[in-house]
């Protein structure tokens, strides 16, 4: 939305770096994508490229229009992350309730910059 603003505003540096912003995740999300361990990805996949050539020409154009397709296309990914999210952080909690040692090593472990020790919190 903010990069669709700055569009619409004539605010041409921000919503290109706003843009070249939401191309990096995209590209990341699409790097992070393994079809040898989920071969059903494929649409996702595909998803991504279609967003990425999009994010591209509504780089080049400023085009709100374009901005706000591309937005279309991610609300609902976003939703899936969130909720995907929320049943990960359940089942979590569903395994620290019923076995200590399982909680333990589910926890993960942050390290103390600088110091070389690890801390699990």
């Amino acid at each position: 939305e903010q990069a669709r603003t700055a569009a619409q505003e004539g605010r041409v540096e921000a919503a290109h770096l706003l843009l070249v912003h939401a191309q990096d995740i995209v590209f990341e999300l699409n790097v992070a994508l393994d079809l040898e361990i989920w071969p059903e990805g494929a649409a996702l996949a595909e998803l991504y490229r279609y967003l990425t050539n999009r994010l591209v020409e509504a780089n080049l154009r400023k085009s709100p229009d374009i901005i706000a397709d591309c937005s279309d296309h991610v609300h609902p990914l976003v939703e899936a992350w969130q909720s995907a999210l929320v049943i990960s952080q359940r089942e979590r909690e569903s395994v620290a309730t019923t076995s200590p040692m399982a909680a333990a090593a589910s926890t993960p472990a942050v390290s103390a910059a600088g110091l070389g020790r690890t801390y699990t919190a």
